[in-house]
């Protein structure tokens, strides 16, 4: 079966990790022929090459796009990215019908929502189109949209969706997509790459270390991670440590370090920026924070159990689905940041009950959110959509 995957325009982040994983599988471990189409040469086509996996470069742009803080900014980008969008869409979707042979191809598989390219290829090939729902939006980006009425076009223009948690779906069927359409399959990691924490220790480590992975960006939570810490007690602050790794600005790390400054715990806190090394990295923390307020899944989160570390996560999104609240990781109140402060708290006044939630955690993600498990699901849909064409 020979199935032609569309890349995000974004190559940093779950959704593009995701990807590579499960093409990777389907390849190795399914009778797939992948090929991936790309909106760039750049780092994802580097990994792609590695692993012998055929890709190109289109240069396709997407028609969700994420909306500017200040008001003053917002028609300036619309007109900005509207253009670049239509001038890149065009000749890239002629470039992917020319370049590939579309009769040999079983299915068009879409990676984010965002990127509408392999869904036109669909129409104009009739190639069979399945599209992979992992964020909400409007709730996680403020996106608008370059195509008006995009819900509606989305579901005339795929055959199936892969939502990646019940949350997801729930959000899209109010959107407007079919109900029946959508199948629900959780993200998996490499546990493999993952090196895991040394629990044999954590009774009498004096240092508790805290980490938050993702892009720093308000909806990720990681203000929220720091007004929890500096409001730990006294006696508790002087042995916590929160690293915080993902790409930030320089102007919203100045206004993230304010109140450490004020709570006296500028030297507590370090931001490491993005790293390639995390699944390396988790096992020196005891602590894996997720603060988003609207996150599809939650890759991190299945990471940090996957690492053997305590999840303490907000009550968004996926993350109830993620987490058994108090036995595989705690969930806190979005809204209220004490809730948060307790959390961790708790954990550092309850070692061994820290130890039990983690090791609970990384059973649970074992046995739930692996790549074999995701690619076997993702099969499953691949055969019901091709023989469905037959």
């Amino acid at each position: 079966m020979k199935v032609v995957y569309i890349a995000d325009i974004g190559i940093a982040g779950g959704a593009t990790k995701s990807l590579v994983e499960l093409v990777e599988t389907m390849k190795n471990e399914y009778d797939i022929e992948p090929i991936v189409l790309t909106s760039g040469n750049n780092l994802l086509n580097e990994q792609l090459n590695a692993r012998n996996i055929k890709n190109y470069s289109f240069g396709y742009g997407a028609f969700l796009q994420g909306a500017p803080d200040s008001l003053w900014k917002k028609p300036i980008k619309w007109m900005l990215m509207g253009a670049v969008y239509y001038f890149h869409y065009f000749p890239a979707l002629k470039k992917a019908l020319k370049t590939i042979d579309w009769n040999t191809v079983d299915l068009i598989h879409t990676n984010v929502a965002r990127d509408d390219i392999g869904m036109e290829i669909s129409k104009r090939t009739g190639v069979p189109s399945i599209c992979h729902i992992r964020e909400f939006a409007e709730l996680d980006f403020n996106c608008w949209s370059y195509r008006p009425h995009y819900a509606r076009y989305l579901n005339e223009s795929t055959r199936e969706f892969i939502a990646i948690s019940d949350a997801v779906k729930k959000y899209w069927v109010k959107k407007g997509l079919s109900e029946d359409k959508i199948d629900v399959v959780y993200n998996g990691v490499d546990r493999e790459k993952i090196l895991v924490a040394n629990h044999s220790t954590w009774e009498s480590d004096e240092t508790i270390r805290l980490v938050i992975v993702g892009g720093v960006i308000p909806n990720k939570g990681q203000w929220q991670a720091i007004e929890a810490i500096c409001s730990l007690p006294e006696k508790i602050k002087k042995y916590v440590r929160l690293d915080i790794i993902g790409g930030i600005t320089v102007g919203y790390k100045n206004k993230l370090s304010v109140p450490l400054q004020k709570a006296g715990m500028l030297s507590n806190v370090r931001f490491l920026g993005a790293c390639n090394d995390v699944y390396t990295r988790l096992k020196e923390y005891h602590i894996g924070l997720m603060c988003s307020k609207a996150e599809g899944f939650g890759r991190v989160t299945v990471e940090y159990m996957h690492a053997g570390l305590a999840v303490i996560a907000s009550d968004c999104g996926a993350n109830p689905e993620l987490i058994q609240n108090n036995i595989t990781g705690i969930l806190y109140d979005q809204n209220h940041t004490e809730t948060l402060t307790q959390a961790i708290l708790y954990l550092i006044n309850n070692r061994k009950r820290m130890i039990e939630i983690a090791e609970k955690g990384k059973a649970f993600a074992e046995s739930h959110y692996t790549k074999e498990l995701n690619a076997k699901n993702i099969y499953k849909i691949y055969q019901k959509c091709a023989c469905s064409t037959k």
